[in-house]
């Protein structure tokens, strides 16, 4: 056999997903704003039972500020097979001038720095992940 099968498939623990989850530094952000739904890719430090992004003003922004609930998804593979981790929860802009200041020194550091001065902090809700295994 060379697919995967429904065998094949493994529900991730929580501790599992939050290693795969502070092990990287890209995602994608889902957020559904007027009957449609959106996806950014995004840099983020995973910390303190939340994901942290940085953005600058604009469509993303302007959609977290009216839609909080939002998604963010990162997938990977290994010598073993094929993970995914889905974040739910909600978004909130970062205001708190000790918050701003540690996401300055050990927060996510955006690809495309400029501009990018909003912090937004995405609390961890509910955390899933799955690994399909490589059939032997």
């Amino acid at each position: 056999m060379t697919g995967y099968t429904t065998d094949s498939v493994t529900e991730l623990d929580d501790r599992q997903c939050r290693e795969l989850l502070a092990a990287r530094t890209i995602a994608r952000l889902a957020v559904s704003f007027h009957d449609d739904i959106e996806i950014y890719p995004v840099n983020y430090t995973a910390a303190n039972d939340a994901i942290w992004i940085r953005t600058a003003p604009g469509t993303k922004l302007a959609t977290l500020t009216v839609q909080h609930r939002v998604a963010i998804e990162i997938d990977g593979s290994d010598a073993d097979g094929m993970w995914s981790v889905v974040v739910k929860g909600d978004a909130e802009v970062v205001e708190d001038e000790a918050v701003l200041a540690w996401a300055d020194e050990g927060g996510p550091k955006p690809y495309v720095a400029e501009g990018k001065d909003v912090v937004v902090r995405i609390g961890i809700g509910r955390i899933t992940g799955r690994k399909l295994v490589r059939p032997v």
